[in-house]
């Protein structure tokens, strides 16, 4: 038996939803509504957020900022693994930051295979995409 990732995504999802006391965001939503993750996270630590932190927090966390933020992007490990040759001289760690870009690295079959397989896998779990 194997375990592929959405195994483990319901899987968590359902212990963090049962048994523990916690937010989980998803990171499509992140994606297209920052703003309100961050207020839905505030609402949940119990604390009041003004709309300029919101603001400023949205962006602070955006993709962009992290994306030139060498503490989160993983460029110093990337450099060292391209300088021994570890991994391809192109490409970065964290790559276009858009919601759904993963399908331009496929083709339309892999992504209508994809799509199939996801359908098929998250009927009952509550979960979309």
């Amino acid at each position: 038996m194997s375990v592929t990732w959405l195994d483990m995504s319901v899987t968590w999802l359902d212990i963090s939803l049962t048994w523990l006391n916690m937010v989980t965001p998803l990171c499509d939503l992140v994606g297209h509504d920052l703003p309100s993750v961050i207020r839905r996270t505030a609402d949940f630590l119990n604390k009041r957020l003004s709309d300029n932190q919101v603001d400023s927090l949205a962006q602070h966390l955006s993709f962009d900022s992290m994306k030139k933020n060498r503490s989160v992007n993983y460029e110093e490990v990337v450099e060292i693994n391209r300088r021994f040759n570890l991994i391809p001289a192109e490409g970065d760690f964290m790559r276009a930051g858009q919601v759904g870009g993963w399908k331009g690295k496929m083709t339309e079959q892999q992504v209508e295979q994809f799509d199939q397989w996801t359908e098929e896998h998250l009927e009952g779990t509550g979960l979309c995409f």
